[in-house]
């Protein structure tokens, strides 16, 4: 039985060590990239690649060009420029020629999935993808383009150029878009706003719902202010009043603008 382990065990030595020179055959200089280097005191890790590098313990770069994991047990998967310099953060991949292009997963346990010039500041952020996108509290997600999530556990999940600063507050679609309430929310649409604590906008164009859970669902122009007011459709119509409700229309009004609760 003993002879039996020996063998095996002698066999398991010999696969890792076929294992250990084929990579180190694929990897070396002939064939244009980094060979498998192994730094700080043997806890981090290069393993291919060209121009990649660790500045920490326990951390690694798996493939792609002049990517760094910069801070303990980070790492960056593939891609190209990709900085990974938050404790425990992730670069998976994108980024492009140039520094400016790279990703950059700065908070700690963030990370960022693909695309390109996508920075994750806020701690335990999350950055699927798309271009130019920043998370800046934690727990936020972005993807699309040019969109900022700042808000506590806030999230811009599509489109382009919108922003949840709210806390709790999220984007889904659309483009110009602002989430500025607590737990508010912009649905879809272009250049709506809900900057109401529970407010929403569904849909529609140059829609605000400003006040405390007010709602507008789509149309143009559309404005509820007061507190749980709601506008249904139409263009140009203001809900000023306490729990008023405005069907559609053109132009119409509610209440008092000056008594109408509005979030600042």
């Amino acid at each position: 039985m003993q002879d039996l382990t020996a063998k095996y065990a002698n066999a398991r030595n010999l696969q890792k060590t076929a294992l250990v020179l084929a990579m180190a055959m694929v990897m070396s200089p002939s064939y244009g990239l980094s060979p498998v280097k192994i730094l700080h005191d043997d806890t981090s890790i290069v393993v291919g690649g060209k121009g990649n590098d660790v500045d920490s313990s326990w951390s690694g770069v798996l493939a792609g060009r002049e990517n760094k994991a910069g801070a303990f047990l980070s790492g960056v998967v593939a891609g190209d420029h990709n900085k990974a310099e938050g404790d425990r953060s992730v670069v998976l991949g994108g980024g492009g020629d140039t520094e400016d292009l790279g990703n950059l997963a700065k908070g700690e346990n963030s990370l960022v999935g693909g695309g390109q010039s996508n920075n994750a500041y806020g701690e335990k952020s999350v950055i699927l993808g798309g271009d130019s996108n920043t998370t800046g509290k934690e727990g936020t997600d972005v993807a699309g383009q040019n969109n900022k999530a700042s808000g506590e556990a806030s999230g811009v999940l599509a489109g382009i150029e919108n922003t949840a600063s709210g806390v709790g507050s999220v984007v889904l679609a659309g483009g110009g878009s602002t989430a500025s309430g607590n737990a508010s929310g912009v649905l879809a649409g272009d250049t709506n706003t809900a900057s109401g604590d529970f407010s929403g906008v569904f849909a529609g164009g140059y829609n605000t719902a400003s006040g405390r859970g007010s709602a507008v669902l789509a149309g143009v122009g559309n404005t509820a202010s007061g507190e749980f007011s709601s506008v249904l459709a139409g263009s140009d119509n203001k809900a000023y009043g306490k729990e008023s409700v405005i069907l559609g229309g053109e132009s119409n009004t509610t209440g008092d603008k000056a008594d109408s609760c509005r979030a600042e």
